[in-house]
């Protein structure tokens, strides 16, 4: 400092007070806030010992069996990883705020999370509520890893800030109307929540069917996250068709099944992966067999033989329960655990968002994910399973 004074005292006499300051912002400021890196890093939510990641998700409210099995999940990986030492020696801090699965709560929390110094974010739940959330993500420039929906809208154009674990919608319907249409299904009824993902969704469903020669005489609308069924219900009561096709979240399809059965459609309905399986099956009891689920992430039950699900149900014991929701936020736990790896020892925002769209396979055993710079949708795993008579889903 003694000689930067010097210096100054000397160059002062020949220059204007003007150009005095820029000299000293082209010497002195710029250089520093430069070399300020470690101060740039505490910014995005990264010290020397943490790294903090936020998450908005329905911990309570109607919808919230999928965004506590999906948090369990998730905790087991980033738990795990904490325990080795964590990324670089930084322990992962993961924050959770409840958004009870609206929307407009969703943006509210992302504000939040971003202004509260998160490094990036993790595991929304629903298309809708993303959306809500995508201008605050873009603005600051976080990346998201994961979220709980197939929703085209999110996929088509890809978000740079967005990458999925799950499969898309889209393809998962194109999997389920191949192999129902394989199994001689020729007329199908579709049910899909009233909004516009849940249209997005149902219309791509029946287009599929019929594209493949399979009569689809019922597409219906349902207020999302409504039980006030018997609308739809006595609709499909009257329809002519083998299976319904369901896009919804487990109490409004239970409702649904009892109501409609009760009515005399004796159907066999199908659930595509948005549906918590395990609580569907709960709700309904005895009256789940032959309740039929795609499924966007490997078989979590035992014997699956993977070493993946292994390591899943060993980290998840007794405390966690086993199923394809917590089976999702483990995995994308994982991913977003690798997103950090690639980021490497001076992580930055987009350091981590060009580790991952590298196009380097990400491989989980029997399941992998690769992102480039024009594809985000990583992950193109689907498979059905069926509810067998004592009540669990077999493959």
């Amino acid at each position: 400092m003694k000689n930067l004074k010097l210096l100054f005292d000397f160059i002062r006499p020949f220059v204007s007070k003007s150009r005095l300051i820029v000299l000293l912002a082209q010497w002195v400021v710029i250089p520093v806030l430069v070399g300020l890196t470690s101060a740039e890093l505490v910014a995005q939510g990264v010290t020397p010992t943490s790294i903090a990641i936020g998450m908005s998700s329905p911990q309570t409210g109607s919808e919230s069996s999928v965004g506590v099995d999906y948090l369990l999940g998730a905790r087991l990986a980033f738990d795990d990883a904490n325990k080795d030492g964590g990324v670089f020696g930084r322990q992962v801090k993961l924050t959770v705020i409840d958004d009870a699965g609206k929307a407009d709560t969703t943006a509210a929390n992302t504000k939040k999370l971003i202004a509260d110094g998160s490094f990036a974010l993790f595991g929304f739940y629903g298309g809708n509520n993303t959306l809500a959330a995508l201008p605050a993500i873009n603005e600051a420039r976080i990346p998201l890893v994961g979220v709980f929906t197939g929703n085209q809208s999110l996929r088509d154009p890809p978000n740079r800030y967005v990458f999925h674990a799950r499969t898309g919608y889209y393809a998962e319907i194109a999997h389920v109307a191949k192999r129902l249409t394989a199994m001689a299904a020729d007329r199908v009824a579709v049910v899909h929540f009233d909004d516009r993902g849940g249209k997005d969704s149902g219309e791509r469903t029946a287009v599929e069917f019929r594209n493949l020669g399979v009569k689809v005489p019922a597409v219906i609308a349902i207020e999302r996250g409504s039980t006030k069924v018997d609308a739809a219900a006595a609709t499909l009561a009257k329809a002519d068709v083998q299976w319904v096709v369901m896009i919804l979240t487990n109490k409004t399809a239970a409702a649904l099944i009892q109501k409609t059965r009760e009515l005399g459609g004796l159907y066999q309905f199908m659930s595509l992966s948005f549906t918590n399986a395990a609580a569907l099956i709960k709700d309904l009891g005895n009256k789940s067999t032959g309740l039929a689920f795609s499924q966007v992430v490997p078989f979590p039950m035992a014997g699956a033989g993977s070493k993946l699900v292994a390591e899943f149900r060993e980290l998840a014991g007794t405390r966690v329960p086993i199923n394809y929701v917590s089976m999702e936020g483990f995995v994308t736990a994982k991913l977003m655990l690798e997103g950090l790896r690639r980021a490497g020892k001076d992580p930055t925002r987009e350091k981590f968002i060009a580790g991952l769209e590298s196009g380097r396979a990400i491989e989980f055993d029997n399941y992998s994910l690769r992102f480039t710079p024009q594809e985000r949708a990583g992950g193109q795993f689907v498979e059905l399973t069926v509810v067998d008579r004592r009540g669990q889903l077999v493959r």
